[in-house]
């Protein structure tokens, strides 16, 4: 169930554009435990996937 909730996750931030729900996503689908609960979003892993999700989107400037 994890990973379903991280896909979705992801999808709903892609869809509404919020760099940070997407990174979250991101962070639980990288989880390799699949009962693991979403992330916080001061995690150590939700800060490195917002700086890909922002790379990736090209919004480099800070």
């Amino acid at each position: 169930m994890g990973k379903l909730t991280g896909k979705i996750t992801k999808f709903l931030g892609q869809w509404t554009n919020d760099r940070e729900t997407e990174a979250r996503g991101r962070a639980e689908l990288k989880d390799p435990d699949p009962e693991a609960p979403l992330p916080d979003p001061d995690d150590a892993s939700v800060e490195e996937e917002k700086e890909r999700v922002r790379r990736d989107h090209g919004d480099v400037s800070r």
